[in-house]
Order: C-alpha cells, then sequence, then structure tokens
C-alpha cells in the first residue's frame, strides 16, 4: 500500500511540473477579471480584428499574430501580439506585444502590462515599453504609458503568473 501511494503521490507531483510547460500560468478569460487582477502584471491576449490573411491568426517568424488598433495617447496605434504555435502556456516568456506607429519610424515592444482599473467595458493598463529594431531593444530606456485604456471587445483574455 504504502508503494501504491509513493508511486501516486511522485505522478501527481510530476504531472504538476510538466503541466502548462512547466511554467506557473494561469489563463483568465477577459469577463472573468476583477478587482483581485488590479496592480498585477499580465500578459494580454488581444482578438485580432485587422486581419492580414483569411485566416483569424496569421504565421510571422514562427509566431502567431494577432493585428488590432488601440487609442493611445490620443492616437491610434497598431497593435501587433505574437505568441508561439502552440498552447500559450508553453511560450509566456517569448510572447509579446508591438506597438509599430506609436512614433514615426520606431517599433516598441511592451515589456510590461500592469491592470490599472477594470470598468464595464473597458481596462485601463499601464505599460513599459521599450524600442526595438528586429530581434533587441536599441536602447535601454523604459517609456512609462499610464492611461492605456483597451476596451473589452478587443480582449481575449489573460495569462498571468500565480
Amino acid at each position: 500500500m504504502r508503494i501504491i501511494l509513493s508511486i501516486v503521490q511522485f505522478v501527481f507531483v510530476l504531472s504538476n511540473s510538466f503541466s502548462q510547460g512547466g511554467v506557473n500560468v494561469k489563463s483568465i478569460p477577459v469577463d472573468s477579471i476583477n478587482e483581485n487582477y488590479l496592480n498585477k502584471e499580465v500578459k494580454i491576449d488581444l482578438l485580432n480584428t485587422k486581419k492580414k490573411s483569411n485566416d483569424s491568426l496569421v504565421i510571422k517568424n514562427g509566431f502567431w499574430t494577432s493585428y488590432t488598433e488601440v487609442l493611445i495617447d490620443n492616437k491610434i496605434v497598431d497593435v501587433i501580439e505574437y505568441n508561439g504555435r502552440g498552447t500559450d502556456y508553453w511560450y509566456y516568456d517569448k510572447a509579446y506585444v508591438e506597438l509599430h506607429n506609436y512614433q514615426n519610424n520606431v517599433v516598441f515592444r511592451v515589456h510590461k502590462c500592469v491592470i490599472k482599473e477594470i470598468n464595464e467595458d473597458s481596462i485601463k493598463f499601464q505599460w513599459t515599453i521599450k524600442p526595438y529594431n528586429q530581434k533587441e531593444a536599441v536602447n535601454k530606456t523604459n517609456i512609462k504609458l499610464e492611461d492605456v485604456c483597451i476596451p473589452k471587445s478587443l480582449i481575449s483574455g489573460f495569462l498571468i503568473r500565480k
């Protein structure tokens, strides 16, 4: 009996360590977000509202991409979300969001996304962004965008570390 219990305990511990890619990440649908998530850092999962092909998602550089537009600093900005191919949990650390026309001729990546306010039809975030070239940060300057308000209709959900 002791051997069976040891085996069951070992399998349970092993299955938890391999679930979700070994990353302790929780997926939260947008309609389940509440005040418990205020001031928490999240990875945002945007809906693909500006289709670049007939598919709902487009593969670019080995990533699934979602395209949408967000109003930032009174300007409509093209936002592209890059996720790994497969279950999002496996690609938590590789996923990123880019802003393509926030400033002329500069691409910014969202380095940090924190939920600041939850309203009935929108969520307000604080984003820390960095200018990027093809693969790396151009410089170490961070820019904080305090009031990035995104309609819930553009958000599928969130990934958050447990």
